[in-house]
């Protein structure tokens, strides 16, 4: 019975520490944007944000100081974003906090928080 529980426990453990599934969000309109990136995100993916971010909202995503995996994924994020108003924010996270946290921004011009960067 001793080892059952151990098994159990030991078993949790280990299924709590696995990566989440967090696929990249990006939710772009001229009136509101939502973007969150993870360790699934690719380089191809932040491209293609990066330019429907300026052409629809006017948003300069800078992603140049990221870091990608050999498969193009994701393993250091580092972003700076230049919003319509001029408001700038910056944001970092690793590999480890990728995994289990999104990290990006929120950009809503009617909201009582206009901006925020960050974990998500």
């Amino acid at each position: 019975m001793k080892e059952l529980l151990t098994l159990s426990i030991c078993s949790f453990i280990l299924f709590s520490c696995q990566p989440k599934d967090l696929p990249t969000i990006a939710d772009i309109h001229s009136d509101f944007v939502e973007v969150k990136f993870s360790h699934m995100t690719t380089k191809a993916e932040m491209r293609k944000i990066k330019t429907e971010l300026k052409t629809v909202s006017n948003i300069d995503l800078i992603y140049n100081q990221s870091q990608f995996l050999e498969d193009g994924r994701l393993q250091i994020l580092k972003i700076g974003v230049v919003m319509p108003d001029g408001t700038k924010g910056s944001t970092k996270a690793d590999l480890i906090k990728l995994q289990f946290n999104y990290y990006g921004f929120l950009y809503d011009p009617k909201g009582t928080v206009r901006a925020s960067i960050g974990a998500m």
